[in-house]
């Protein structure tokens, strides 16, 4: 199958290569980690995930990269402009732009046509750039078919070729998110591919600030970036250094292979890559080049009949944790190869896999195809819960022979215990295999060996442990006693400066920081940022639907006082049954081929189903919801009431934007960050939560599918029968409680880390908080604390806001640069304790 997606929605079927195995490899694991992380649209693990690996060249990293998004650019845009949607159409847009501000020419200097800058329509325009980047990415000048050291990219690559792909497909993604609305709708599979997108475009300074500006501040707000403009001057440097290694890694290669004879050291490469009997490879490639059959022009009349599949292997997230914890510990595991295996078929070869178990999580390498000297190279990240010891912990690796009928023979197995692994120190290890039992070691000799790379990474929890080494409470006093004596608006007000990105230690610091002063405290803020939110709010429907402080406050308060053990509590069991069906319960025709034979009404009943047993378990858990769950509710509903008194049902919408839309349903989304039963990775069981989690987020909405999602209106009995449910069980629930959130006390090493996070994050943008201080122009006010609207929050003093925030500047100033607790430095600091003692 080509890498590429063409616009006619066909496949090619080609003859493996094998000079295109490298870039096999690393199509499979942008693949692999991007099919795992689609479910969690986290920013963080995304941007960790496009960077490139340790000894790979740029140039072919930035090459799989541009086919994936080609890929899901021509897959959004065809649902968007196909012959059952017409969303877009020549009449619907005769112009290609991105809202009133932005207009996009189409300019071709190869074509009489279009020699000068031409106003076209925008599915005109789409189709024209969406064949301009497929002939790119083909010209095998600009992208070679083969490992870059037998054919080298282009000077001009990155400028020439790349940019010119992200900047087209930015502008048809821009063309979407504005004219057509989709911008900030969670759900929608565009909003994972755009951010994938972005991610990496910024991460390598592919775009230029100019060319983002039509959705900057989305971009902005989705990835937690504060000043784009330095961020894109740092990764043009970055990019220029891994540009030099990236040359010097192809010379060392070229070097190699011609110091080699005749493919004597690598005589299994070609064949160790293909994958063609694997069972679920089929999103893999064996060649990067397209067949030379054109593609038509128009890009509605194409079908979108296309099933996916993605290969098990890959970016694994591993064990449940309590990702809301401050516990995050990671064993990052790539099967590399394996050597002198015994021969299990009649033809004197074997066809190898590997098996890699930590704890109860499971995964599984692809197939290679008669081989006794096999590679892999596959990746695998296991999240390791925060209560396992590594020391009584061991990762299980097993190889088998990959039988059509029967289950797999057995070939040999090894483990390894993470006690011997040293802490962030990547270990690249030979083990020989062994028999199953004591009574077949004997005769592990005979069974090969396999080289693994392993680099155990430890929690969140070793850092502020090793913090406290460094520096004392002490040190933060001034700070924490400053944050204390402030009114509850001025403190919000601190932390309303757009400063707080995405990652959860910055949210959880400034519930510790409230809570450390005491538990009314704590309450009186929560209470008061639903206050702010709802007088910001015009419409009933945008409550807590943005990630706004309110939002990203109120989540993480719940989340952190009880609400995790409340989900594990209700939600397990029918997770439970959700996870063990691993059957794709596809509704929507557009994803399904008429040949498949699906039974759309079937799975319609079982989703149907399944959503029920969730809602059933939510509507009889009253007596375990944690106090916090009640008191805010109950400020949430007085205070909607109060505001929008002319609406019967705004209670209803209030209490399940808060218990559904922020709590359960992204719970649903990604159940392993919650700690409770994970999908392992199986795209078919996530793609099932995504269709549950859509029903039981359209009851919570209190609306009914329509014409847009025909194929989901068989739910709309399920919405009608459970709305008189859900209302009568939220006015159950909306009860006062005259006591202040019971919390238990704050230990010392959490607040420390707490205020050091704070102490961080201020220190981190120092430079941009200076700035907006100094500036005295008309919007500064707006600019400087902006969400909340002011003039209806008769509490708030702009200020002496603004100088609280002064004060804490002066004061960060003052601590100076934040301790040094990286890994490297727990590690000399752990040393000098011991040899002091």
């Amino acid at each position: 199958m080509s890498l590429f997606k063409r616009n006619q929605y066909k496949t090619v079927k080609l003859q493996p290569s094998k000079q295109a195995k490298k870039r096999t490899q690393l199509h499979n694991k942008v693949q692999h980690t991007v099919g795992t992380l689609s479910g969690q649209h986290t920013t963080t693990l995304l941007f960790q995930a496009v960077q490139c690996p340790p000894n790979e060249p740029l140039e072919e990293w930035i090459a799989v990269h541009l086919i994936q998004f080609y890929n899901n650019c021509n897959d959004h845009y065809s649902s968007l402009a196909s012959s059952h949607c017409e969303e877009c159409s020549e009449k619907t847009c005769p112009q290609m732009c991105s809202g009133s501000d932005y207009v996009y020419l189409w300019r071709d200097i190869d074509s009489d046509l279009y020699s000068k800058p031409t106003s076209v329509s925008a599915p005109k325009y789409a189709s024209l750039a969406l064949k301009w980047c497929e002939n790119t990415l083909n010209n095998e000048k600009a992208f070679p078919p083969q490992d870059a050291q037998s054919m080298p990219f282009p000077k001009d690559y990155l400028k020439t070729y790349v940019k010119e792909i992200c900047k087209k497909l930015f502008r048809i993604y821009a063309h979407i998110y504005v004219d057509h609305d989709r911008q900030n709708k969670k759900g929608d599979p565009m909003d994972f591919g755009f951010k994938h997108f972005m991610c990496f475009s910024l991460c390598y300074a592919l775009l230029s600030e100019k060319e983002v500006e039509p959705l900057k501040n989305w971009i902005l707000n989705q990835l937690s970036l504060i000043d784009l403009h330095r961020f894109l001057k740092e990764q043009k440097k970055s990019t220029k250094e891994l540009l030099k290694q990236s040359a010097t890694l192809i010379v060392n290669a070229a070097e190699a292979n011609n110091s080699n004879s005749n493919g004597t050291s690598n005589n299994n490469s070609g064949s160790s890559s293909h994958n063609g009997g694997s069972s679920n490879s089929s999103s893999s490639a064996h060649s990067s080049s397209l067949s030379s059959s054109s593609s038509s022009s128009s890009l509605s009349s194409h079908s979108t009949d296309r099933a996916r599949r993605q290969s098990r292997a890959g970016f694994g997230i591993g064990a449940p944790i309590g990702g809301f914890s401050d516990h995050l510990t990671t064993l990052s595991v790539v099967i590399v190869e394996a050597k002198n295996l015994g021969a299990k078929d009649l033809s004197g070869t074997s066809d190898p896999y590997v098996e890699v178990r930590l704890g109860k999580e499971e995964f599984r390498t692809s197939t290679v195809w008669k081989q006794l000297n096999p590679v892999w190279e596959e990746n695998f990240t296991f999240v390791i819960d925060a209560n396992t010891k590594p020391e009584s912990s061991s990762l299980s690796l097993k190889v088998y022979d990959q039988n059509i009928i029967m289950k797999g023979t057995f070939i040999g197995m090894c483990e390894v215990d993470l006690g011997q692994l040293l802490d962030e120190r990547m270990q690249d290890l030979w083990i020989p295999l062994h028999g199953a039992s004591d009574s077949e070691s004997s005769d592990h000799d005979s069974r090969g060996s396999i080289r693994m790379r392993l680099q155990y990474v430890s929690s969140e929890s070793g850092r502020s442990k090793y913090l406290n080494k460094i520096v004392q409470l002490s040190h933060y006093r001034e700070m924490m006693d400053y944050l204390h004596e402030l009114p509850v608006r001025t403190f919000i007000a601190l932390f309303d400066v757009s400063l707080l990105s995405q990652i959860d230690q910055y949210w959880k610091s400034v519930l510790h920081v409230a809570q450390a002063k005491n538990a009314q405290y704590l309450q009186n803020v929560l209470l008061k940022v639903i206050e702010l939110e709802v007088g910001r709010c015009e419409t009933k429907g945008t409550l807590f639907r943005a990630n706004s402080i309110a939002s990203k406050l109120i989540s993480h308060a719940v989340r952190t006082y009880g609400g995790v053990n409340y989900l594990a509590r209700v939600l397990t069991p029918s997770l439970e049954r959700i996870c063990r069906e691993e059957e794709l319960l596809e509704v929507n025709p557009a994803k399904i081929k008429a040949e498949d034979g699906v039974d759309v009404q079937r799975n319609m009943h079982k989703i149907i189903e399944f959503a029920q047993s969730i809602v059933d378990a939510v509507l009889e858990s009253e007596h375990l919801l944690p106090p916090i769950f009640f008191t805010l509710i109950h400020h949430l509903r007085k205070s909607t009431e109060e505001k929008f008194s002319q609406d019967e049902n705004v209670g209803f919408i209030a209490t399940s934007g808060l218990l559904f839309l922020r709590f359960i349903c992204p719970a649903l989304l990604s159940p392993q960050l919650y700690g409770l039963p994970s999908t392992n990775g199986n795209n078919n069981v996530q793609r099932n939560l995504l269709m549950i989690s859509k029903i039981i987020q359209q009851l919570a909405n209190n609306l009914q599918f329509g014409e847009k999602e025909s194929f989901m209106v068989p739910a709309n009995s399920f919405i009608e029968e459970n709305t008189p449910r859900l209302s009568f069980f939220f006015d159950s629930i909306n009860v006062e409680y005259d006591v202040p959130l019971p919390t238990e006390p704050l230990p010392d090493d959490k607040l420390l880390f707490s205020l050091f996070s704070v102490h961080e994050l201020f220190h981190k943008n120092i430079d941009a908080l200076r700035a907006k201080m100094m500036d005295t122009s008309e919007t500064a006010d707006s600019t400087l604390l902006k969400h909340f609207h002011f003039t209806t929050d008769s509490e708030f003093d702009f200020n002496q806001s603004k100088n609280a925030l002064f004060g804490l500047v002066n004061i960060v100033v003052d601590l100076g640069a934040p301790p040094q607790v990286s890994l490297s430095a727990r590690k000399r600091v752990k040393s000098s304790f011991t040899q002091n003692k």
